[in-house]
């Protein structure tokens, strides 16, 4: 939930419905980090391993769609081949505004002007100075599924601990090291597979 008056952010909050790890609900502090944002801007310039990806990426939209527009908004991402070498991305937003990639490495190798982006670090700056709102909202969005679409093949219930899973030490808030050795699995909190449409 965000509050906002004179287009800037007076105040936000989150709440973890379904969280992977038991510190995970402690991330919805961090995002008092957006307070003062412009809304209808593009992601702020934040540090995103300091916050729950997830939660970030959710408050990014809803700072941006609080500017106006209409009244509810529906993106559809999709990643096939996640456990290929080479994987196709897409994304479609309800108006029709649609996004697809192919991704080999962590790399997108067509269309351009993303040929050649790594998803990593620098990508959220390169999308923001380069593309238009629109587009960098979708290109964000369909990074991070592109980039979290591995886990799928990850039984994360077998874990007891986040440091003793895949997930590399200081990516996000529970993983900072002075919290990875406490976040325990919060089994049974994973979202079984939707059904294709």
């Amino acid at each position: 939930r965000l509050g906002h008056r004179d287009g800037r952010v007076t105040e936000i909050e989150g709440r973890a419905v379904r969280a992977p790890w038991s510190l995970c609900p402690g991330a919805t502090a961090p995002l008092a980090e957006l307070v003062g944002a412009r809304v209808g801007s593009p992601a702020p310039r934040v540090d995103p391993t300091a916050h729950c990806t997830h939660l970030l990426d959710l408050a990014v939209v809803a700072l941006r769609f609080a500017a106006g527009g209409p009244a509810t908004r529906r993106f559809s991402l999709d990643i096939t081949g996640w456990d290929q070498p080479e994987l196709t991305a897409s994304a479609r937003r309800d108006d029709g505004q649609a996004l697809r990639w192919r991704v080999r490495g962590g790399t997108i190798t067509d269309p351009e002007p993303y040929a050649g982006r790594h998803l990593g670090s620098g990508f959220t700056a390169w999308a923001t100075d380069a593309l238009d709102d629109d587009e960098a909202e979708l290109a964000l969005l369909l990074r991070r599924a592109t980039w979290m679409s591995a886990s799928r093949g990850i039984d994360l219930d077998r874990f007891d601990r986040l440091s003793q899973s895949a997930v590399p030490p200081g990516s996000c808030f529970a993983s900072q090291p002075q919290r990875i050795e406490l976040a325990r699995r919060n089994r049974g909190s994973s979202l079984p597979d939707l059904p294709e449409e």
